[in-house]
């Protein structure tokens, strides 16, 4: 999208440049600067006229007066500067930075814009591959020798040939871990996406993974009142606060002797109730 402003200062009417140019060329002078002004901020940004002609100057601000009478006159007037073919406009990124600027911020949005969607195709590939591999099953031959590559999904039960992409161990671990139990007990596939991916990491930097694969088992095995209504949500079920507090009351219960950790022991113990 081109550049759709320029700024004219309010005192432009009375500065003696104005005035002059009036006298030099009539208000059609003056009229005739803004307009090439406005083709400035449109196809000059920069303010830099390079390869236009005194003529094409007077073209692009619409001048139909004597030929070269107009450019003349900003150049005495000290509102166009430079030799012919490289004029420029006097003081333009002065007066209208945000103009002149213009193709430098052009270039860093769309730097910016391919670097994020490049970012979120990855980050898409990446978590769609999660989700669907804890649904695949490797459909075994005749002789008994699992095929590589073919694999069961969707919900016709149709084959697909997919070649699994590489991605850390640990995160598929607890993706699958969640999925599988979410899937046990609801008989569906979770919703799963960007957010979901993303919680794992900051789970996996907090927490060493069998950890979070032992509350995750407990979580849907446990009728906490507080922990139970969120199983169906993987952020919420998996939060912080619950993983601090599963991991608090385990080890409350280890240090009284008991090494199992199981639901029992933690309201035995008193953590829970």
């Amino acid at each position: 999208m081109p550049n759709t402003d320029i700024r004219i200062q309010v005192t432009f009417p009375a500065h003696w440049k104005t005035r002059k140019l009036e006298r030099l060329a009539g208000d059609a002078g003056v009229k005739c600067l803004i307009f090439l002004w406005c083709f400035t901020g449109v196809n000059k940004c920069d303010g830099i006229l390079t390869g236009m002609s005194d003529l094409d100057i007077e073209d692009a601000a619409y001048w139909t007066g004597i030929p070269k009478q107009f450019v003349t006159a900003l150049l005495e007037c000290g509102f166009l500067e430079g030799e012919e073919n490289d004029r420029l406009l006097h003081d333009w990124k002065d007066h209208n930075k945000w103009c002149a600027e213009f193709s430098i911020r052009s270039e860093r949005n769309r730097k910016s814009i391919e670097s994020r969607w490049n970012t979120s195709r990855i980050q898409d590939e990446y978590e769609a591959n999660t989700s669907c591999s804890t649904t695949s099953k490797v459909r075994k031959g005749k002789e008994g020798k699992g095929k590589a590559g073919e694999v069961i999904g969707g919900s016709g039960g149709n084959l697909k040939k997919q070649e699994e992409e590489e991605m850390p161990a640990d995160f598929r671990k607890v993706s699958d871990c969640y999925q599988e139990q979410y899937l046990k007990r609801f008989n569906k596939k979770p919703p799963w996406g960007k957010p979901e991916g993303k919680h794992i990491r900051e789970l996996l930097d907090r927490y060493p993974v069998e950890d979070v694969l032992k509350y995750i088992g407990y979580a849907f095995q446990t009728d906490d009142e507080l922990i139970k209504p969120n199983i169906g949500v993987f952020r919420s079920c998996c939060s912080f606060k619950f993983i601090d507090r599963w991991i608090a009351g385990r080890s409350k219960v280890n240090l009284s002797g008991n090494t199992e950790g199981t639901l029992q022991d933690l309201i035995d113990s008193g953590f829970l109730k």
